[in-house]
């Protein structure tokens, strides 16, 4: 970053400066304290904090200079992450506990590593210098390790079999032993989950990206599930093993407008007659209401990545006349604990 040489010709009103400044400060403080953070996270602070203990005892397990510690357990304290009682015996805050605990629906650094890449995305898009899903292929990596579920974790495939049960159809076709495609499966979390969840499911997932789809592949041996799990790398535009499956997965939000035709077109013919597709959808009634809401204000910057990536925002209405207009019928959105999603059915012919 270099400076003018010159001074500015009119001098700033620096009562007005520093009182913008204090308006906008906790933007900048709280990009620092996760910074902090993630750090005392990988160094194994919040590790040590996980039952009540001293500072001077956590130093010595560490081995870190007492005098620094004490003073990143203070800041790790202001900004709601460590607790005390009597100011002498520290322990972790409860949200930060959990997500430390393992078994979550994803490992805390993996939480961590996604924040930065999403950093990064959203300057680079503002910048005007970001190249797509096609990218940077090590953020693209991280991305869709971080946006899926872990399915090492018995509570996350426990969790998804029970948001399962909001729709009795698909349980009956899991639990019958049903023919699954996924469109767009990334490194596979969803599916590797599901197949856990649901024994009897035989899967296909198409992913084109190389690095994703070796992942996919690499995670389904991992988990023994190799014999039920085939990964195709390939453009999910032109697969094609038509009258095969009783479930479509679309992962909607990873496909550019330019595609998302061909891709419907590939599902439906996919599908055994009566067959059903099922995709995600974004609920943006928060983004509607002010003042906007910090789940809300996530969803805006969800959108601004998506956005780069040329996939249309879609609300869940949107996306059923979307697979409506593709040939499904009787299309209609599910509301589940946290999400929504659009379902339809191939024509009986």
């Amino acid at each position: 970053m270099t400076r003018d040489a010159e001074p500015h010709e009119k001098a700033v009103d620096l009562f007005a400066y520093f009182a913008a400044l204090s308006e906008v400060s906790e933007r900048f403080v709280a990009s620092e304290a996760l910074q902090l953070i993630r750090g005392a996270a990988e160094a194994g602070v919040l590790g040590a904090f996980s039952q009540a203990t001293t500072v001077a005892m956590a130093a010595k397990d560490l081995n870190r200079d007492e005098s620094h510690l004490t003073d990143l357990c203070a800041a790790l304290r202001s900004h709601g992450v460590l607790m005390s009682d009597d100011g002498v015996h520290f322990t972790l805050h409860s949200a930060w506990a959990m997500l430390v605990r393992p078994g979550g629906h994803q490992p805390l650094e993996v939480l961590m590593e996604l924040s930065g890449t999403r950093g990064r995305m959203l300057r680079s898009i503002a910048r005007g210098e970001h190249s797509g899903w096609a990218g940077d292929t090590r953020e693209r990596f991280n991305y869709a390790i971080a946006v899926s579920p872990d399915p090492w974790s018995p509570a996350t495939v426990a969790a998804f079999s029970a948001s399962m049960q909001t729709n009795p159809e698909v349980v009956a076709l899991l639990n019958s032993g049903a023919r699954y495609l996924e469109l767009g499966c990334g490194v596979a979390g969803n599916m590797c989950t599901l197949l856990q969840a649901f024994p009897n499911v035989r899967a296909v997932g198409v992913e084109m990206a190389s690095d994703l789809a070796d992942e996919a592949q690499r995670r389904a041996h991992a988990l023994g599930i190799a014999d039920r799990l085939d990964i195709v790398c390939a453009d999910a535009t032109t697969f094609s093993r038509p009258n095969s499956f009783d479930i479509v997965f679309w992962s909607q939000m990873f496909f550019p407008a330019a595609s998302r035709r061909a891709a419907l077109a590939v599902s439906l013919q996919s599908l055994r007659p009566g067959g059903l597709i099922w995709s995600p959808a974004f609920d943006q009634t928060a983004v509607h209401k002010e003042p906007l809401s910090k789940t809300a204000c996530d969803l805006v910057l969800d959108r601004v990545i998506h956005g780069s990536w040329g996939v249309p925002h879609r609300e869940p209405e949107e996306l059923r006349a979307e697979l409506e207009d593709a040939g499904f019928v009787g299309a209609y959105v599910l509301d589940r604990p946290g999400s929504k999603v659009v379902l339809g059915h191939r024509p009986v012919d």
